[in-house]
């Protein structure tokens, strides 16, 4: 199976392991999020989507059978494992009769891959149900009527996005969906400067491109003069960004009018994810504010609601005095829109990145200015990471070439957004350049382009990644990470940093265990 999101509520910390294990050794690629009460529960599965649920029979706040129970619309969206150390049968019995997709015994759970092959069958028999359900309302589904169409563009009317958003297409699908925002750039001046038709083959050629990308299951109506929504079952914010870029560009290169005159046109584009069963108008409120925001950016480009939010964010932590004050005003303002992944990369870790890079500093005799730049350098330089979706950020699978390029311009994000929160140019380029291999320098032995603090900061991040444990990887030690570090000295690291490292490392060790 590809990619996985596990929710796993279980109070023992001892069980936690024991069943995060068994499902480690036989899926590794699956995202396993760990809560102790049935209300944490229920609050994660409002958040998200998860593949499939395992819930303690006996939680501190309720059992298993009243949370399916009280939790029946949040808990339809994925099969539900029952688990219990108990051997009393009416523990299985209620389990079962109150929606559980199985019931298994801890002690059989935590064996070989038993835990893995029930929650394999259960997601498996999930999905076909919801196929058969689906292809049942497709059949009953009536025809899109002529007048819910479009003249100038043949997509859909607005009527029809009404009738979309109400219906049972996507309410009762329980998969993430996205919507994407279209606002073709400028064009009140084009119809001014070349005439209404020019207007018109414009929309038609921009609605030819959105018919281009889109899939059977999409939905794309035309909302308004030079709007435009697209409704995407099945697809992650990720796969929105990625698809509202490459419409971007499409669209870039398209020229309307005759030969000598001919048009270009661009196209500024909001993009928001969310779980189907939150469809609703909101979510075009929401796609519409993020494209906003592309046309304040200056059009021709694609923003996020998560960037909507963070800009929010920026603004109100410009009330903090000084760079750490506004880093902790804009967490506590952004980080209710934030998920787990995005929350512990702009928090915990950065906090502990900044530590070691002062230690490192110091040992390398570098000079009180440059320590202070690394510190606040190490607290904002995963801040543009908060706009990273929070799907790309938590996926353990290998990245494809546009997900790796959408990754990595977190490092040019948080050098853009670094001094809204009052770092100066030199901490913000050290941001820019905390990835850059320190071989990459110039040919003919020329000094590396790579700031000396981008150096330590690189090496601080890396270490600190390396030591913590993440949901599809286990930590390494610190003697392991270390290792590691000297393995990429001079290629990826720089080696006198490197070197220092051992001296950094021995206040993380309690952490890291």
């Amino acid at each position: 199976m590809p990619h996985l999101s596990v929710l796993l509520a279980e109070d023992n910390p001892d069980h936690q392991d024991l069943l995060r294990l068994a499902l480690a050794e036989h899926c590794p690629h699956a995202e396993v999020r760990t809560v102790e009460t049935g209300q944490k529960a229920l609050e994660a599965l409002r958040q998200r989507e998860f593949d499939c649920a395992i819930l303690d029979f006996g939680l501190p706040d309720t059992t298993a059978d009243q949370l399916l129970t009280a939790a029946d619309r949040e808990l339809r969206a994925c099969p539900v494992l029952v688990v219990s150390s108990s051997t009393d049968q009416g523990v299985v019995v209620a389990s079962m009769r109150s929606g559980s997709a199985d019931f298994i015994p801890k002690a059989e759970a935590v064996q070989g891959d038993a835990l893995w092959r029930r929650v394999e069958h259960a997601i498996s028999r999930h999905r076909g149900l919801r196929k058969e359900k689906r292809q049942v309302d497709r059949r009953r589904a009536p025809p899109v009527p002529l007048s819910e169409t479009d003249a100038l563009t043949g997509l859909c009317h607005p009527r029809h996005l009404e009738r979309l958003l109400g219906s049972d297409r996507f309410r009762d699908d329980r998969r993430r969906m996205s919507c994407i925002m279209l606002d073709v750039d400028h064009l009140n001046a084009i119809n001014e400067t070349y005439g209404r038709a020019a207007g018109d083959e414009i929309l038609r050629a921009v609605s030819g491109a959105v018919r281009e990308r889109m899939r059977k299951a999409d939905a794309a109506v035309r909302r308004g003069g030079d709007e435009f929504v697209i409704l995407r079952p099945a697809t992650t914010l990720t796969d929105a960004w990625l698809g509202a870029e490459q419409l971007r560009r499409r669209v870039q290169a398209l020229r309307v009018g005759p030969e000598g005159r001919a048009t270009p046109a661009t196209v500024s584009l909001g993009a928001v994810g969310f779980a189907t069963r939150h469809v609703a108008c909101d979510v075009i409120d929401r796609a519409e504010q993020a494209m906003h925001l592309a046309k304040e950016r200056g059009r021709n480009g694609v923003c996020t609601w998560q960037m909507v939010a963070v800009e929010r964010a920026l603004t109100l932590a410009q009330s903090g005095s000084d760079p750490e004050e506004r880093w902790r005003k804009f967490i506590a303002h952004c980080l209710g829109d934030l998920g787990p992944t995005q929350q512990l990369h702009v928090t915990a870790h950065s906090w502990q990145v900044s530590q070691m890079t002062v230690r490192l500093a110091r040992y390398l005799g570098m000079g009180a200015g440059a320590v202070e730049r690394v510190r606040i350098a190490g607290l904002l330089h995963d801040v543009g990471k908060s706009v990273i979706p929070e799907d790309l950020l938590a996926k353990p699978d290998t990245f494809s070439q546009d997900e790796r390029d959408l990754m990595d311009r977190h490092a040019e994000l948080g050098a853009e957004l670094a001094p809204r929160l009052g770092a100066d140019a030199q901490t913000a380029d050290c941001i820019r350049h905390h990835h850059a291999p320190v071989g990459n320098g110039a040919a003919g032995g020329a000094p590396s382009p790579v700031p000396p603090e981008a150096k330590v900061l690189h090496v601080a991040d890396a270490f600190t990644a390396m030591v913590a444990k993440r949901p599809h990887r286990r930590a390494m030690s610190v003697d392991a990470a270390l290792a590691e570090l000297k393995r990429g000295a001079g290629r990826e690291y720089d080696p006198e940093v490197v070197a220092m490292a051992r001296y950094a490392a021995p206040p993380l060790r309690h952490r890291a265990s």
